[in-house]
């Protein structure tokens, strides 16, 4: 049975994990504050640091004099989910008194949220740099993918998992921690575990983009021969779980003379956990009623997955390329805060090290 040594450093995820729901709650408030600044400035995180803090594990993330195309980016391509509630939610009619009322979603609804997007396209309304509207469509794949379940709600997914890798016989022992690598397909025990009966799941994609599915596509075929993945839900997901999603280029309307400014593409970071009841978490909740009823809850509410991190490519000479200090310091926070996640993650995502490595030349 494969055995892995586990490296992880626990209060170094812990620590990320603060960090990507502070990030989340800045771009979240940015609007707001744009409406009100004249200029730029720093947005201090409203929340103090965790005592122990180290800056360099939490970025100052700067909020530009209006709004930048990187901001058009991270809006357009945070997807929205179907909010769902307990079974006694719904017998209720949607009435919330004594029961757990909570939203969430399961992954099946996220891939379902890709759908549309994997067959034409996610648009992204954007500016040229004389101004000029256009809309930029891209294609999402799966980069990578990281799912820790909860140890008390690990059970019954470990054990389909077992099946599906051909080690049934395998004795549960609550002391391990487990990684599937969907992959492989092959289930590890991991030694000196620190999360105890915690099952994690992942993957990292490694084809070129050429050769990839479209993200939704590329799900299903990795679910296909265990449901059960679909089934997880975002509460039994601990806050260090997320997805990785790769942003290629395919057209944009108008079209234009030329293509050269519309190379760009990207990684977009995003929690998976909605187990937090912090004012400061991610997902967010999105009420779609505006009168709201006490005791009832929103049968119409969405689940939006904000960007907490991202890595680009090809961005210098793009139209996304900073046209001033502002926008220089808004991408290098959100590329600092991508490199902090996945070094404290222990994760060498094949797609992030590529951008890395090549700043320039033609695109694969």
């Amino acid at each position: 049975m494969p055995r892995h040594r586990n490296g992880g450093d626990r209060a170094c995820r812990e620590r990320l994990s603060q960090q990507q729901q502070q990030l989340v709650v800045r771009q979240q408030q940015q609007q707001k504050r744009q409406m009100l600044q004249s200029g730029g400035a720093r947005v201090e995180a409203e929340e103090k640091p965790p005592d122990g803090d180290d800056s360099s594990l939490f970025p100052t993330l700067f909020v530009p004099r209006s709004v930048t195309n990187l901001d058009r980016l991270m809006e357009s391509v945070a997807p929205f989910i179907e909010a769902r509630y307990s079974p006694e939610v719904y017998a209720r009619g949607f009435e919330t008194t004594k029961v757990d009322s909570r939203a969430f979603f399961y992954l099946e609804d996220l891939w379902e949220s890709f759908s549309e997007w994997s067959v034409y396209g996610r648009g992204v309304p954007l500016l040229l740099r004389g101004g000029e509207p256009i809309q930029q469509y891209y294609v999402p794949s799966l980069s990578g993918i990281q799912l820790h379940i909860h140890p008390s709600k690990a059970s019954s997914t470990l054990t389909a998992l077992m099946i599906t890798a051909g080690c049934g016989n395998w004795e549960v022992d609550k002391g391990d921690e487990y990684v599937f690598d969907l992959h492989t397909k092959q289930l590890s025990r991991v030694d000196n575990a620190d999360s105890p009966g915690q099952l994690s799941i992942q993957f990292f994609e490694r084809d070129l983009p050429h050769d990839r599915r479209p993200l939704s596509n590329k799900m299903s075929l990795l679910a296909s021969p265990f449901p059960e993945l679909s089934k997880i839900r975002s509460c039994d997901l601990l806050p260090t779980s997320w997805i990785s999603v790769a942003w290629y280029p395919i057209y944009r309307i108008p079209v234009g003379s030329t293509m050269q400014d519309s190379q760009a593409a990207f990684l977009t970071f995003h929690s998976l956990s909605t187990q937090s009841k912090s004012s400061s978490a991610s997902p967010k909740f999105h009420q779609a009623n505006t009168r709201t009823v006490c005791g009832f809850v929103d049968p119409t509410a969405r689940i939006s997955l904000p960007v907490f991190a991202l890595a680009s490519y090809k961005l210098k000479g793009s139209i996304f390329g900073p046209r001033g200090t502002d926008e220089w310091e808004q991408e290098k926070s959100l590329s600092q805060a991508a490199e902090n996640w996945l070094k404290c993650v222990q994760v060498e995502l094949p797609d992030y090290m590529y951008f890395r490595r090549r700043s320039s030349g033609v695109m694969f």
